[in-house]
Parts: structure tokens; sequence; C-alpha cells
């Protein structure tokens, strides 16, 4: 059986294994920089171009593995930094979640209004 999702080809002998055959986002990746940094980087952009709105889900490790052609462990330090910076949240059994913007609190020069 063979499947695609987004830009990967995962071919499937049985429920046992499947292997990844093709992932252009892999090609794309600079190899001279850090990964982590590079997937996070594509989050925060699609977090600023509406693809990921407030609140909605991002792709989990199993997610941007498969999408990205990336370890495990680079999918978490990922996900790890987009935590770090606020940009995402966790939550036990919804996964990582787009962080809603915070109304009522406005950031104006010297302090912040109620």
């Amino acid at each position: 059986m063979t499947s695609r999702y987004r830009d990967i080809t995962v071919s499937c002998g049985s429920a046992a294994y499947c292997v990844i055959v093709q992932s252009k986002m892999s090609a794309d990746l600079d190899r001279s920089r850090p990964v982590w940094r590079q997937v996070a980087e594509a989050i925060s952009r699609r977090i600023a171009d509406g693809t990921y709105p407030p609140g909605s889900q991002v792709p989990g490790i199993v997610g941007l593995s498969a999408e990205f052609g990336i370890a495990a462990s680079t999918a978490q330090e990922a996900l790890a930094h987009l935590r770090d910076t606020g940009e995402v949240r966790t939550e036990l059994g919804l996964g990582h979640l787009r962080r809603r913007l915070e109304v009522g609190r406005l950031n104006y020069g010297g302090g912040v209004w109620p």
C-alpha cells in the first residue's frame, strides 16, 4: 500500500512497517543550519500567514517527522522551541495548539493595559 501525506510518499508492506520513500521537504532543508530551527521557522511562518489560526492544532512529532522527513527528536526540539517562544502550547490529550491571542491585555509603551 502506498499513501501520500503532503509531499511525502509512504510505502507500507504490512501493518508492521512503513517506509518513507520520498520527502520533498527534507531536500529543501539547509543542512548547514540546525534542522529543528528551520522546522520551527516554517511553523512560525504558517502561524503568521494564518494557516494555523489561534486555537488550532499544529502537527505533532509524528506529523512533523513525516512532513519534513526528519527524526522524531528533531521534531520534538522544534516543538519545544515553539513552546518556549510562546507560539504553541501543549495540552495533554489535545496535542500542540496554536496559542490564542490574549483579549483584554494590550501592551503599550511602558506597561500593560488591563
